[in-house]
């Protein structure tokens, strides 16, 4: 039994030393701005879909990964997957034509009460306003 569990992962090793892998995304920073949305953009479709006490947080002290946190509340779970989903068209919006999408991250919206929608450098929490209370 152990010979043949050693002999499986040799195997397994030269099979995946002998692949080559290739990233999914560009990893030129020009591509990924044009394919997530900044600052501006996602303030200005907060203020259409009239999102409620929208806070921007600068975070470059606090995490590497992120520039802004964005907190936004809505009247209600439907309210709050609105500003989800008026997010992700405005993100395919921006990369109409290209030759492929990249989506922010969204995480939450099935519950609706608590979305997260990390779109690149800009991460944006909506709650339901009894959760921000």
């Amino acid at each position: 039994m152990w010979a043949a569990l050693q002999a499986r992962a040799s195997v397994s090793s030269w099979w995946l030393s002998s692949r080559q892998w290739k990233l999914a995304f560009s990893s030129s920073s020009s591509a990924v701005g044009k394919c997530t949305l900044d600052l501006h953009e996602i303030e200005k479709v907060l203020t259409d879909v009239k999102a409620d006490d929208v806070k921007v947080i600068p975070s470059p002290k606090y995490c590497d990964w992120a520039d802004f946190m964005v907190l936004a509340t809505g009247r209600s779970t439907w309210y709050v997957k609105n500003i989800a989903q008026a997010l992700i068209y405005k993100a395919k919006q921006k990369q109409k034509g290209a030759d492929r999408m990249m989506l922010p991250s969204v995480e939450g919206q099935a519950g609706g009460k608590w979305i997260v929608i990390d779109s690149g450098k800009v991460v944006v929490h909506a709650l339901e306003r009894f959760r921000h209370e």
